[in-house]
């Protein structure tokens, strides 16, 4: 009976530490997924003026060869 204490024990000690490893990783990536969101939501925000800003650019360029 003893020695079934014993490994129940330990068991549950590994799945204590399992368990904090897990949450660990969890928020390590929850972490991530958050700074990608942000530089995506940044990257969006900044495209459509780097589109008219290219699209100003070749206007100006094909006025330039139709002179």
């Amino acid at each position: 009976m003893t020695i079934l204490r014993g490994q129940l024990t330990e068991a549950q000690s590994r799945l204590s530490g399992t368990e904090t490893r897990l949450a660990y990783q969890a928020d390590q990536t929850n972490q991530v997924m958050e700074e990608w969101r942000i530089r995506l939501d940044k990257s969006e925000e900044r495209l459509p003026a780097q589109q008219h800003e290219k699209d100003e650019q070749i206007k100006n360029i094909i006025q330039r060869l139709a002179w």
